[in-house]
């Protein structure tokens, strides 16, 4: 029996609930750990800085947690990364607004043929898809050939969250950082922190890397972002 590997695709901009959510239910099920893949060149986006890569692979190093940066824009390019020898079942975990794009021809220079070729040499690499709902996506009923690559999850109930709301939500606001409390999160140079604790003499904070104290009389960005949640706070 060929084991198995749990693969979680997206842009993570920001990490959140829901996509912890799924990776718990996939772990408590399997027993196995759930990888966490971010491409650099995603369809449909524009292309990630080596900053910005950085920066979204904190959010898990501070859990603990594999993130791949990798350069696999399709799913066929991500099931040979993972398995160049096929030696093993990869499953990526989507959700229902993902595999519907996947199953598109749109996305096969509109070749029904084309996208029916690809999803045929995925299933001939032992890749499979395990589908979680969304709130607010109607199921999506897959193609013959996709469906034969696809599990459907019906005993899960998906968070309403995205990171596109999170990212539209973000209020912020200039400041100096000895004007911030323990717990606050704040931008400096277009990188991410969080308060761990201050005093009139101090201020250390936390980068998704490590803690460090930082000149409190810095210009900082406040955000009602919430980073690092089990670090305080």
């Amino acid at each position: 029996m060929k084991h198995t590997k749990y693969i979680m695709s997206g842009s993570y901009n920001p990490l959140h609930l829901g996509h912890l959510q799924i990776a718990h239910y996939i772990e408590k099920k399997s027993k196995s750990d759930v990888m966490f893949e971010i491409c650099r060149s995603p369809i449909d986006k524009k292309p990630l800085s080596e900053d910005e890569c950085n920066q979204r692979v904190k959010q898990f190093t501070m859990l603990n947690r594999v993130c791949y940066i990798t350069n696999a824009t399709t799913f066929l390019e991500k099931v040979i990364h993972f398995d160049p020898f096929n030696t093993q079942t990869t499953c990526f975990l989507v959700g229902m607004d993902t595999i519907s794009r996947i199953d598109d021809p749109a996305y096969y220079l509109n070749s029904q043929d084309e996208r029916d070729r690809c999803l045929k040499l995925i299933k001939g690499r032992s890749g499979r898809f395990i589908v979680f709902p969304r709130a607010g996506i109607e199921n999506h009923i897959p193609s013959k050939e996709m469906s034969e690559l696809v599990e459907f999850v019906k005993d899960f109930t998906p968070v309403d969250i995205s990171s596109t709301t999170i990212r539209n939500d973000d209020k912020r606001e200039s400041c100096t950082l000895n004007m911030l409390k323990t717990g606050d999160c704040f931008y400096y140079n277009n990188s991410s922190y969080k308060v761990i604790y201050c005093n009139p003499e101090q201020v250390i904070v936390y980068n998704g890397e490590e803690f460090f104290p930082m000149n409190d009389k810095i210009v900082v960005e406040k955000t009602n972002h919430n980073f690092w949640p089990s670090i305080i706070g």
